[in-house]
């Protein structure tokens, strides 16, 4: 009798230490699955891309210079112009992980968006100093002592003398396709000196109604664009005929298209690449780069600033 108490007392007490030892490893084990399920959960969501793209310092709108005054007129007006080339995109700052630079070749597959290269090559500075493909814009000033040697064309015009017997020799052949003086130069070189002189007086204007300089400066680069960022500077520009995108609806814009690049010429501000020169349309105005540069750009159906890019200039 005594002999089966002392069994019961005992399993009772091994019952007790039993459940005291379960319900010590709940207290230590209901943590730890806590914290797995946690991390599990973390590690199955969706992966987040922390990288951040920054905003360009500069914003401009798009716009169109305005002819030998040097003014800018917004984009779609028919007033004359000589090309600006002010920037509206923004620019992308350096993102978290390294980035390759830009090779001599399109690369097969971009690791960029297309807005993001875009947005690159629009903002790309080139270090190429021949004057004849020289990239010309707010990112690629040319130095106030440039001085390109000009000549007269046949109408009075005048025209670098690298290009101007091709720019008269293709005028020339278009007219023998579309009519006599169907095609005529209607503005060309502008000087450097009398671009500054033109913007220094609009900013004057500004000062005179109380601006301050910096407002002036600011002010005045929207209506009249700053020496040395217009193509006409380089003597290798020239606005055809009206300055209106109905010339890009005539035989000779049609003629132009096709063998502009024969004589060295392509048409600059092409309709299709208007976010990356931040120039609207100008199917009147063109830029001569030499012969085999304008093949190369025609067959790759690039603009300057992407030839320069691709180029690795």
């Amino acid at each position: 009798m005594n002999y089966n108490r002392r069994r019961e007392r005992e399993r009772a007490r091994r019952r007790k230490r039993a459940i005291i030892t379960l319900a010590v490893a709940i207290l230590i084990l209901v943590p730890v699955i806590i914290l797995v399920i946690n991390t599990f959960k973390g590690c199955s969501g969706p992966v987040k891309d922390n990288r951040k793209n920054g905003t360009s310092s500069m914003q401009s709108q798009t716009v169109s210079e305005s002819s030998d005054n040097g003014a800018l007129m917004p984009a779609g007006t028919s007033e004359d112009s000589d090309t600006a080339e002010l920037s509206s995109k923004q620019s992308s700052e350096p993102s978290s992980e390294p980035s390759s630079e830009p090779s001599s070749e399109p690369s097969s597959e971009p690791s960029e968006s297309p807005a993001t290269l875009k947005d690159k090559i629009a903002h790309y500075v080139s270090s190429e100093k021949d004057e004849v493909i020289r990239l010309v814009n707010p990112f690629n000033p040319l130095e106030e002592d440039f001085d390109p040697e000009v000549t007269e064309l046949k109408n009075g015009k005048k025209f670098s003398v690298i290009a101007a017997a091709k720019l008269d020799e293709m005028i020339a052949d278009c007219n023998k396709v579309c009519g006599s003086d169907a095609l005529w130069a209607q503005s060309t070189f502008r000087p450097y000196r009398t671009q500054k002189k033109l913007y220094e007086n609009e900013v004057d204007k500004w000062l005179g109604k109380g601006y301050s300089q910096e407002k002036a400066e600011e002010t005045a680069a929207t209506i009249v664009l700053p020496a040395g960022t217009s193509e006409h500077n380089t003597g290798l520009a020239c606005d055809f005929n009206t300055i209106t995108e109905s010339f890009g609806k005539t035989k000779m814009y049609k003629w132009l298209i096709e063998h502009c690049a024969e004589y060295g010429f392509v048409e600059r501000y092409p309709k299709d690449k208007q976010d990356i020169t931040n120039i609207i349309w100008e199917p009147w105005h063109y830029r001569y780069v030499g012969e085999e540069v304008a093949r190369e750009m025609t067959e790759n159906d690039w603009c300057l600033e992407e030839y320069h890019y691709y180029k690795g200039l």
